[in-house]
């Protein structure tokens, strides 16, 4: 969506979806949503939102503790998965380094270093 307002209306702002225009098959048509109807929703859906959070507090506070408690369980997996694939890297790793340093001490690997190497 892109940011536009008219230059012979300045006051009509509005957000322009940008896929019809880009040729990506996306939208087959250009179309549009005014910020003053945005800004009316979101007004309205606070609104609302507060007046539940008002007449139901135990209940809206349970909703938000246990909506916050599904992120960070989310959160946790993908850290646990990330920390997964490292772990399996080191072993990876530490397999590599033995298998380099058993052929160095059965002498399959030459004993020459970096600098004799590159030159």
């Amino acid at each position: 969506m892109n940011y536009k307002y008219t230059h012979d209306n300045p006051e009509n702002h509005y957000f322009s979806c940008k896929n019809n225009r880009a040729g990506n098959g996306l939208c087959k048509k250009t179309h549009h949503v005014r910020v003053d109807v945005l800004n009316y929703l979101i007004k309205n859906d606070i609104s609302n939102i507060v007046q539940f959070a008002t007449e139901f507090e135990d209940e809206f506070v349970k909703i938000v503790v246990d909506e916050d408690y599904k992120r960070i369980q989310a959160t946790q997996k993908k850290n646990l998965d990330a920390l997964n694939k490292m772990l399996t890297r080191d072993k990876e790793l530490d397999t590599l380094c033995e298998k380099v340093f058993e052929e160095k001490i059965l002498g399959n690997l030459a004993d020459k270093t970096h600098e004799e190497s590159c030159c």
